[in-house]
């Protein structure tokens, strides 16, 4: 793996968790009647006010996650732990290498207590981690997708 893949595997797992913060919150919308967006988007401008809603509240990924898993089915849950921490530690973590080599270590501190602070996470971001969690957010996103197929349908036919 080379810089450039780098960059484009962590593109990916970022992109796709962008996909997948949307899409619940999409899905939350469509199965939940009384969150449901009513903004239109595309005339937003810096400094209007709208409607708290299932798109627009400022609940973060752990909650929202939380919030869509105890409207569907055990099946359709997502693994709220690991989706939280893969983008704690992509968002959070710092890149900390003795070299200036690949693949590039990943390190995630928590608070300060009393001068110091605890490693929480350590990531080697190897070709075969960026794979395995490429599919992890892919899979959870298919699986969110499927939800909010099965609730448009839904929809549709009331």
């Amino acid at each position: 793996m080379n810089l450039d893949e780098h960059a484009m595997n962590l593109g990916r797992i970022l992109g796709n968790l962008q996909s997948l913060e949307s899409m619940l919150r999409m899905t939350i919308g469509t199965i939940d009647k009384s969150r449901r967006s009513a903004n239109d988007f595309s005339a937003l401008k810096v400094g209007d006010r709208v409607p708290a809603d299932a798109v627009t509240n400022y609940d973060s990924l752990g909650p929202t996650i939380r919030f869509y898993n105890r409207l569907v089915p055990a099946e359709d849950r997502l693994d709220v732990g690991a989706l939280v921490t893969l983008r704690d530690i992509l968002a959070h973590g710092r890149i900390i290498n003795v070299q200036p080599t690949l693949p590039l270590r990943l390190v995630k501190f928590g608070k300060e207590e009393n001068g110091t602070v605890r490693v929480e996470a350590i990531v080697e971001m190897t070709q075969s981690w960026f794979a395995e969690q490429r599919q992890f957010v892919y899979r959870c996103v298919e699986t969110v997708a499927a939800v909010n197929r099965r609730g448009s349908e839904k929809k549709a036919t009331e």
